[in-house]
């Protein structure tokens, strides 16, 4: 029964089959049938079409919907694409580094994107019309490591709005300085770079700490103002440079209209 329902008639033609008998579509229709045969409350779907040619999605999704309508199972719908989020969801959270930083119903947040990670996926997506040409995307860097999330918000060291108190740290600083020399630029005045917790020690060449106080700024600024910013330059007793960072919170989700919410420095 479980088989006919999720779309694999006659059954006893599937039954005894061995999965390489069957197709991608078919193998993952035979999953969803496991699934319902104690007749759950409650699915969590983890990329459910992401290795499904396009024309077998629709009909895998249009099961999942015939499964809530019909026998009242809500689905948890884990995915990277959106539009397809959009067909199936009502609700939508999006995370980043394993922490919701929007949710709401599924229209609203992709109508008001207000977190710049939605606005970036969002952005990424394709449109279905041709004649819609998106802006270049601004996001920068890589996705950085959830095992030693960055300071405060986990999304600023690649969010194109970050201000100063989004939580900017030493680490930084050292992506900046290798940005600088990818970027074919000299750096004349500073030396070697140690990230001491949330701080960075430099060393300074030549002796003149003006000078590479100045060149810092610079390194700092071309990656973010708010780096600049955000960072307390100190001397050393040693001719060395020390930039200091303050510790920040993750910032937590605040409620912007009725069921949506974003945790976001900008929505204080």
């Amino acid at each position: 029964e479980a088989l006919e329902r999720a779309g694999l008639k006659p059954a006893e033609v599937y039954a005894e089959r061995f999965p390489h008998e069957l197709s991608g579509g078919q193998r993952q229709r035979v999953a969803i049938a496991r699934a319902i045969v104690l007749e759950p409350r409650f699915i969590v779907a983890d990329e459910p079409v992401s290795m499904l040619d396009v024309s077998i999605r629709a009909g895998v999704l249009n099961l999942m919907h015939r499964f809530r309508n019909e026998l009242g199972i809500s689905f948890v719908y884990v995915s990277h694409d959106l539009p397809t989020i959009r067909y199936v969801a009502d609700r939508t959270a999006i995370m980043y580094l394993g922490e919701i930083v929007e949710v709401g119903p599924t229209e609203q947040v992709v109508r008001e994107r207000k977190h710049p990670y939605t606005q970036l996926l969002l952005e990424a997506s394709p449109e279905p019309d041709p004649a819609v040409v998106k802006p270049p995307l601004e996001s920068a860097g890589e996705i950085p490591s959830a095992v030693e999330p960055p300071n405060g918000c986990h999304f600023h060291t690649r969010c194109p709005r970050a201000m100063a108190h989004c939580g900017w740290e030493g680490r930084d600083v050292i992506t900046a300085l290798s940005e600088w020399r990818i970027a074919g630029r000299e750096i004349e005045h500073l030396g070697s770079a140690e990230v001491a917790g949330l701080d960075v020690h430099l060393q300074v060449r030549g002796g003149d700490i003006g000078a590479a106080e100045r060149e810092l700024v610079e390194v700092m600024r071309a990656k973010h103002p708010a780096l600049a910013e955000a960072g307390r330059i100190e001397q050393g007793a040693e001719g060395a440079l020390s930039v200091r960072f303050q510790a920040q919170v993750s910032p937590q989700r605040r409620q912007v209209a009725d069921q949506h919410s974003v945790a976001c420095y900008l929505y204080e």
